[in-house]
């Protein structure tokens, strides 16, 4: 019984399994410059979903004249596409990307990008249809993109400090997600909605900047370009 303890408390108890300090891990992970592309696209990305969430009815409604059911609609299109987003981009990058998430989140910010862009242009001549497809094509990749977020996140820390590197990149979105909603409605009230989707547009392009200069994905977008 003895020998059995003693044999566990190594185990359990040994210097290589001691969690470091909380100081230490903070500045491993300021120092993991890798890190930062991934850091601010989730703040660009989640500004821009939760926009979708607090704008996108007020939007369609203010803009297009639309009653503000049918916008619902057109929203809850956006929401359920970002759902099976956040399933089919994350297998994608587990099938065809091999693993690599930059990839695919990167194609997902310029997808996001692009759609946004539309936004910025007189949509008062597109048929109702095009609305529904276009809120689609938003919400799967502005919405589903946060999987490959957060794997990536996790990926790219180190093995003991996963949980505090995934709690810091929550946390900076949480101050995207508390200012981005109003921040943009203040530019609407200030400047219209033209600037409003230009800035989130401006966002999102230097958040793909970013992205396509590291090395992960500078080797090709083909899924097969391995």
């Amino acid at each position: 019984m003895g020998n059995d303890f003693s044999r566990s408390s190594r185990i359990f108890f040994s210097p290589k399994q001691q969690v470091k300090p909380f100081q230490k891990q903070l500045q491993e992970i300021i120092k993991n410059k890798a890190l930062y592309p991934v850091f601010f696209t989730g703040i660009c990305m989640i500004s821009l979903q939760m926009v979708i969430v607090g704008h996108l009815t007020i939007f369609l409604t203010n803009t297009e004249s639309l009653s503000p059911m049918l916008a619902g609609q057109i929203f809850s299109v956006s929401l359920f596409l970002g759902m099976v987003g956040r399933i089919i981009l994350a297998s994608i990058s587990d099938y065809f990307y091999k693993g690599n998430r930059r990839k695919p989140l990167l194609f997902s910010v310029l997808a996001a990008f692009a759609s946004v862009l539309i936004f910025t242009m007189n949509i008062h001549t597109l048929p109702l249809w095009s609305l529904f497809l276009l809120s689609g094509w938003l919400g799967f990749f502005g919405i589903g993109w946060y999987s490959l977020f957060i794997v990536e996140v996790a990926e790219k820390s180190s093995e003991d400090s996963v949980g505090v590197t995934v709690s810091f990149a929550l946390t900076l979105n949480q101050f995207a997600i508390i200012s981005a909603p109003p921040i943009f409605g203040f530019i609407v009230d200030v400047k219209g909605y033209t600037w409003a989707w230009l800035s989130i547009a401006f966002l999102l392009l230097l958040s793909g900047i970013g992205l396509l200069k590291n090395k992960n994905c500078q080797k090709g977008f083909l899924p097969l370009d391995y």
